[in-house]
């Protein structure tokens, strides 16, 4: 177990004045009237942070579209951008379009990927992403967590998710069975205040704590490899009246519901690694989350950005009481 209270990440968004991200933001939804203030205040937010770690990245970075659209804006209020550049980071930081060869830099995957570890390397917080594409979908508001809340994710990875849930001050609190996870966790987030990672299972950890959460919640993680028959029960059991329960993974291929296997190839076994996971359509996880006592269940899937097919699949629910 880690747990850390020193230096906090930086929330990128400081690094530009209230005035400044105001008129970035203004500017923006001038010319694309469909997006909302909230998106708009979290692309003005993120996107200092892609500069940040442009300026430092030895290898080329790739923006979502959304900061993309905020850095433009940005670029074209020439002296103020100029002048940022120069009083952040002693440089000029140039937007350099093009397309970069896929195999070289993986494709758009393998480049969101090294930017959002770039952006966390560098010590600033990223915004929390239910969908497997960067600044879309909803963010933390899913929680719906008050100031100062609990909260407790199952499967976290590499932590970037909580560590944006801790820089808001939150007891933001990881599980994930991975040591490899845990200690690109711990490297990047060890000396984040409030943030504490435990080496388990999502069973395990919830069956043993005796702490009670104001939300759980899990994005293509251990809810979607876990039977929900034990899970959902286990994390009732961990979450404070009222609490929130919040998951995200891929929505089910038509026609193949329940528990699925796939077969994953490994470098170092001679044997495949096989994983399970548990599809449902929507309203078959409502219903499946309304017998376990949970309120207020919600699936929907959140559609993709253009260009791409696959959607997202969230679901939300309230624990009972309150």
């Amino acid at each position: 177990m880690t747990i850390v209270e020193e230096r906090p990440a930086i929330d990128a968004g400081t690094l530009v004045s209230a005035e400044l991200r105001e008129t970035i933001a203004a500017d923006v939804r001038a010319k694309y009237d469909h997006i909302p203030e909230d998106l708009a205040y979290r692309g003005v937010g993120q996107m200092p942070a892609f500069v940040a770690a442009s300026a430092t990245s030895e290898k080329p970075l790739s923006p979502s579209p959304l900061v993309d659209d905020f850095w433009h804006a940005f670029v074209l209020r020439t002296k103020a951008y100029a002048d940022f550049c120069q009083e952040t980071f002693g440089k000029f930081v140039h937007h350099q379009p093009g397309f970069l060869d896929r195999e070289e830099h993986g494709g758009g995957k393998g480049l969101r990927a090294r930017t959002v570890d770039a952006i966390q390397a560098a010590g600033y917080a990223v915004d929390l992403y239910w969908t497997q594409y960067p600044d879309h979908g909803p963010g933390a508001e899913v929680l719906g967590a008050a100031e100062k809340a609990s909260v407790l994710e199952l499967g976290c990875g590499t932590g970037g998710n909580l560590a944006h849930l801790a820089t808001l001050g939150h007891r933001a609190v990881g599980v994930d069975i991975s040591p490899v996870q845990l200690d690109a966790a711990r490297e990047r987030w060890g000396d984040l205040p409030g943030l504490e990672l435990h080496q388990r299972g999502a069973l395990d950890f919830t069956s043993e704590t005796a702490e009670r959460f104001d939300a759980v919640y899990s994005v293509f993680g251990a809810i979607w490899f876990t039977d929900p028959d034990q899970m959902l029960p286990a994390i009732r059991q961990v979450l404070r009246p009222g609490g929130v329960l919040a998951f995200s993974q891929r929505p089910a291929v038509e026609g193949c519901y329940g528990c699925q296997a796939s077969y994953i190839n490994q470098a170092d076994a001679p044997n495949p690694l096989v994983v399970r996971r548990w599809d449902y359509t929507p309203d078959m996880w409502t219903d499946r989350l309304k017998q376990h006592g949970f309120r207020y269940a919600l699936a929907n899937e959140v559609t993709p950005p253009d260009g791409w097919k696959t959607g997202t699949l969230l679901v939300r629910a309230l624990a009972p009481g309150a």
